[in-house]
């Protein structure tokens, strides 16, 4: 599960901030692949049964701006 946030604000005179955070939690993404007789003999992590084929880290993000709407 991955948790994202943004906010904005925005003025009279056009111009408006804006924050967004992706990943909060700083969860990776796991990439299965389903138990059955061909992962049987797989020697690789697993969960539930499941092998897991990827997991991978991209960790938080986080982006500030200001934008001007003509």
């Amino acid at each position: 599960m991955q948790l994202d946030a943004s906010v904005e604000k925005s003025f009279k005179n056009g111009i408006s901030l804006f924050a967004k955070a992706s990943n909060l939690l700083d969860t990776p993404l796991i990439r299965f692949i389903q138990s059955g007789p061909r992962t049987e003999n797989v020697n690789s992590e697993r969960n539930n049964g499941n092998v897991i084929e990827r997991k991978e880290w991209h960790g938080q993000s986080f982006m500030l701006g200001i934008r001007y709407k003509l």
